[in-house]
């Protein structure tokens, strides 16, 4: 058989099994909450949709990213064993609950947020890719008892230097809560707004999603609001004791309210509008946030909700969606590389 054959064979043999398709796991219907992509690994933070009421699913799934040539069928991570998969093990607060994101630091470890339920506390679980999914850290996380966490996010600067901080926002709090994993201590952050259109007043900020600006640049980052504003801020500025405010400054407002920041190794941001449907691309400047500085690269032609920006193999850029629409495919490539115009953008 001739290698052209072969690899003919193999590539479809890879379209037969989906990346996306949860089946061979025991998730029939799902909706997708957060993808984390290591190397060929995406890690897929899900919320099983089952009437079932003896039965539980896992919410946490080691899958392959769609652009592999090779694609294997998606287990569950790290064991089925450590998941609540009956109504019982939902007070078995042990166990892996609800999956709502996950993170990947420097030293390739998988940092899983669990968010509980009625009976459990929110926890942290870290585990080591390069040691057999070995779990190293499990912290609970008495401070977000009652609280419904948006996003959480790894300093790079921090991971540099071993230190490790990890950022938690949470709805309807002016509050960002840090966890610092070199000393086993939480802080608070108030977090308040300078605006410079009513003379410096300051306003309080409902933080939502945080982007750092690469780790060269050192705590600086971007944050988002409840209301749909963009703000810049320094973490560096903040004392290190229990409870802190940190006072950012407001840049502007963005085409809707965000789902998700990210940046590319060029410094954009790239951010979802679920109310549109729309991923938008913006081009930091100095100075405030301005509209005709924002690129439309993609517009949903379904309702199905956009979850988040990804960065794939060799620069491209994908939008992540929530629900399958055709193939079990949940996500559709935006550009080729981050450096290119998408044929679809509009330059509002």
């Amino acid at each position: 058989m001739s290698m052209t054959m072969i690899k003919l064979i193999l590539l479809f043999l890879a379209n037969l099994v989906s990346s996306w398709d949860l089946s061979a796991t025991g998730i029939n219907e799902f909706k997708l909450l957060h993808a984390e992509l290591y190397l060929v690994r995406v890690f897929l933070s899900v919320k099983p949709l089952n009437n079932n009421t003896t039965t539980e699913t896992a919410t946490l799934i080691e899958s392959t990213w769609p652009e592999n040539y090779f694609s294997l069928l998606p287990k569950i991570f790290p064991d089925k064993a450590l998941h609540a998969l009956t109504v019982s093990e939902k007070k078995n607060c042990f166990l892996i609950q609800q999956v709502i994101q996950t993170e990947i630091d420097n030293l390739y470890r998988l940092w899983v947020i669990d968010e509980g339920n009625e009976h459990c506390e929110p926890k942290i679980l870290l585990y080591d890719l390069l040691r057999g999914n070995m779990e190293v850290a499990r912290l609970k996380c008495k401070i977000l008892i009652g609280k419904k966490i948006i996003s959480i996010k790894l300093d790079p600067n921090t991971a540099c230097h071993s230190k490790y901080k990890i950022y938690i926002t949470v709805e309807n709090e002016d509050t960002i809560y840090v966890y610092n994993l070199h000393s086993d201590l939480w802080e608070t952050l108030k977090i308040k707004a300078i605006d410079d259109e009513i003379s410096g007043l300051l306003i309080p900020v409902n933080p939502t999603h945080i982007v750092f600006i690469g780790a060269e640049n050192i705590g600086q980052f971007y944050v988002s609001d409840s209301e749909g504003s963009l703000f810049f801020g320094n973490f560096q500025r903040s004392t290190n004791v229990t409870t802190d405010s940190l006072v950012i400054r407001k840049l502007g407002s963005l085409l809707g309210v965000p789902k998700s920041l990210i940046l590319d190794p060029m410094g954009m941001v790239y951010y979802v509008v679920q109310k549109f449907g729309i991923v938008v691309r913006w081009i930091p400047y100095k100075g405030r946030l301005k509209a005709e500085e924002h690129e439309v690269l993609y517009f949903s032609i379904t309702e199905i909700e956009l979850t988040q920006v990804i960065f794939g193999s060799m620069g491209s850029v994908w939008v992540v969606k929530s629900n399958v629409y055709v193939n079990k495919d949940h996500c559709d490539r935006i550009l080729y590389h981050y450096m290119l115009q998408s044929n679809t953008s509009e330059v509002i």
